[in-house]
């Protein structure tokens, strides 16, 4: 990490990439990375929120869980030394990560590509199946209508297990900070150079502004690659780590075996 990363921009390594870019990429599958096992976050020392299972009917955007969501975070166990670094580093200012999602059955999936996909309708106006609707929602959530068992290129970016949703909070009390937006809003604020585009002449700005850098700055100095259009979500080894950085080579596809206990 840099040495004062509030004063070093956010600016994404390699290309940008979106959820719905699937750029008609085919990766080659690493067996050896592939193989690894998905563990439970919080055992490993995480602070984790699972936002989708604890939502209550006061917390936009959503007011409410989802019936499919899971009550528990689960990352690859490659992930797990990188996060520990980017939360090691976001220590020198006093904060630390909370996960907040990571590995997504694929029932999951499709719950909240159907909130997404419904609130994109209202957003514009047209029905959901018009194509400025479901671009909409596909900006901000995987389409799992595209999913098939046996092209990496299409599964959800979290059925990986290599992707992650985080958000900052204060050391000593677990308390969130600033972001400069909610979590999951479907909305432009949620890019996470909107506080590098946009003046920053209030204190609240420069405060947002502050704590994205910091975020992204430890997240990409542990190795992962952002989704521009959310400042939250964070990848390695997943499809998007792969088009962003130019790798051919796919170290996370499905997890073999899903999750650890599950019939």
């Amino acid at each position: 990490m840099t040495s004062d990363p509030t004063e070093k921009p956010i600016r994404h390594p390699g290309k940008e990439v979106s959820t719905s870019d699937a750029s008609g990429a085919r990766f080659n599958v690493d067996p050896a990375t592939n193989a690894e096992g998905l563990v439970d976050a919080a055992a490993t020392g995480f602070r984790v929120w699972p936002v989708y299972a604890r939502y209550t009917a006061a917390d936009a955007p959503y007011f409410g869980t989802f019936d499919t969501a899971l009550d528990t975070v689960w990352v690859r166990e490659g992930l797990v030394d990188r996060l520990r670094a980017a939360d090691a580093a976001l220590a020198r200012e006093g904060l630390a990560l909370q996960l907040l999602d990571g590995y997504r059955p694929i029932a999951f999936q499709r719950e909240l590509w159907r909130w997404f996909l419904a609130e994109a309708a209202r957003r514009t106006g047209k029905p959901e199946a018009d194509a400025d609707t479901i671009r909409l929602a596909q900006r901000y959530c995987s389409n799992p209508a595209i999913f098939k068992e046996d092209d990496p290129t299409s599964f959800p970016l979290h059925y990986s297990g290599g992707a992650v949703d985080v958000w900052l909070v204060r050391r000593e009390d677990g308390s969130p900070v600033d972001m400069g937006g909610i979590f999951d809003d479907p909305s432009d604020v949620s890019t996470t150079t909107w506080f590098e585009d946009q003046p920053c002449d209030t204190a609240a700005d420069k405060a947002a502004r502050r704590h994205r850098r910091l975020l992204f700055w430890a997240m990409i100095d542990a190795g992962f690659v952002n989704m521009a259009s959310e400042w939250w979500h964070y990848e390695y080894g997943s499809r998007t780590w792969c088009q962003a950085l130019g790798h051919d080579r796919l170290l996370y596809a499905a997890p073999p075996g899903g999750l650890p206990g599950a019939d």
